[in-house]
């Protein structure tokens, strides 16, 4: 296949996939860079605090509230609240000054992908043995951990 076929398909795709223009690839840039502009200015650790406490505040109302509507605010919470812990955590790791920064961002990136793959794991035992809402109640209390644990946190 010539690539003036291959740009044709893309094209054609990326129309149907992205009719409107809340789904368009480029709406979330203006969204994180106002949550940028949020970080500078409370700084990065209560950013983490107020994003994990808004995470643990969404995922309560996903986990205890019934009317689907109101879950789809949970949602919203998650998102907005987890969306600036990971670069706000890279970037503390990137001006701490107590072992060299690669180090430290290797770290970081390593306890987040740890999280990711066992993440789901431990939720489905948790799942398991003591119930769903208990496995999903633990996870707002992992959030809660991490809103306390910045206290530690040295810039």
């Amino acid at each position: 296949m010539d690539s003036t076929n291959s740009r044709a398909i893309h094209q054609r795709c990326s129309r149907s996939v992205y009719r409107r223009p809340y789904e368009s690839p480029p709406t979330p840039a203006p969204a994180h860079q106002r949550t940028d502009n949020l970080v500078e200015r409370i700084g990065r650790q209560k950013a983490i605090v107020a994003g994990a406490l808004l995470a643990c505040a969404g995922v309560l109302v996903l986990t205890l509230v019934t009317p689907w509507q109101v879950s789809l605010v949970g949602y919203v919470l998650v998102g907005l609240g987890c969306a600036n812990i990971a670069p706000a955590l890279f970037s503390l790791a990137g001006s701490q000054n107590r072992m060299p920064q690669a180090i430290a961002i290797t770290a970081v990136s390593t306890l987040g992908f740890a999280g990711i793959l066992a993440g789901p794991a431990l939720i489905g035992f948790a799942a398991n043995h003591f119930g769903l809402i208990a496995a999903f109640v633990g996870v707002a209390i992992a959030l809660l951990l991490v809103a306390v644990s910045t206290r530690w946190l040295r810039a």
